[in-house]
């Protein structure tokens, strides 16, 4: 199995300043990341003070949107750790992709923001959805950016084989060059081991577009969205097949 395809997708969020015209207005900021999730969804979070509006992607085996849900929801101050209980307000919605929806969004979110930065969020699993998504502030004028270079990539999710590696890309992501390692446990009275786990070191993707600085290819069969966040990280997401994310720095 190509072990490119073990790359998650991911894209990250461009913060706007919002400024107002009366001098005694207070002025909020507005910060949208890109996340990709355990499961291989990903998502724009967008977060105005105590509003979060959310447009989060359910992705199938292939990487194809399946259905998409739009909701907003009203989150309470931080507690003791830091994070903040997001409750889905009435009248969430669900479009249909390549499926029929099921459901629509309810319950409570778990957020814990880096302001500007990262956001992590858990959801609950009121509309069997539970998972944790992880983001990074998204570069919405990523497509015009050049993406040539050498990158570390960190691997985190469920049932992980690789754990970490490096790639390099070509200035538009795709031609790709890549090792990918992991460690080897299969003798339990053993030290793990480093393991080399790359079964192709080159890929070339189709190129399928780009919008909002997200970058969409294709890798055979499958589906791969990626993107170039304002701190310089590139994340990848790939379908809900591989439930793993991938942070490249």
């Amino acid at each position: 199995m190509n072990k490119f395809k073990s790359f998650t997708f991911l894209i990250f969020i461009s913060a706007l300043i919002l400024s107002s015209c009366g001098g005694d207005t207070a002025v909020k900021k507005q910060t949208t990341y890109f996340t990709t999730s355990s499961k291989g969804d990903y998502s724009d979070w967008t977060i105005v003070d105590n509003l979060l509006t959310a447009v989060w992607h359910v992705v199938n085996s292939s990487g194809a949107i399946d259905y998409s849900y739009n909701f907003t929801a009203n989150c309470a101050l931080p507690v003791d750790d830091g994070s903040r209980l997001c409750t889905i307000n009435p009248g969430a919605t669900c479009t249909n992709g390549v499926a029929v929806c099921t459901d629509t969004p309810s319950g409570v979110i778990r957020i814990m923001e880096v302001p500007g930065v990262a956001l992590y969020a858990l959801s609950n699993d009121d509309f069997q959805e539970q998972q944790l998504h992880v983001g990074f502030a998204k570069d919405s004028g990523a497509c015009s950016q050049n993406v040539s270079g050498d990158y570390t990539m960190i691997h985190s999710g469920l049932g992980l084989r690789d754990n970490f590696g490096v790639y390099r890309s070509d200035t538009n992501f795709l031609n790709v060059l890549h090792a990918d390692f992991g460690f080897d446990t299969s003798s339990a009275l053993v030290t793990p081991t480093v393991k080399y786990n790359s079964s192709s070191e080159a890929e070339s993707l189709t190129d399928l577009g780009c919008s909002d600085g997200v970058r969409v290819r294709r890798l055979g069969t499958d589906t791969i969205r990626a993107m170039l966040t304002q701190s310089g990280l590139f994340v990848l997401d790939l379908p809900a097949c591989w439930p793993r994310w991938i942070a490249v720095i």
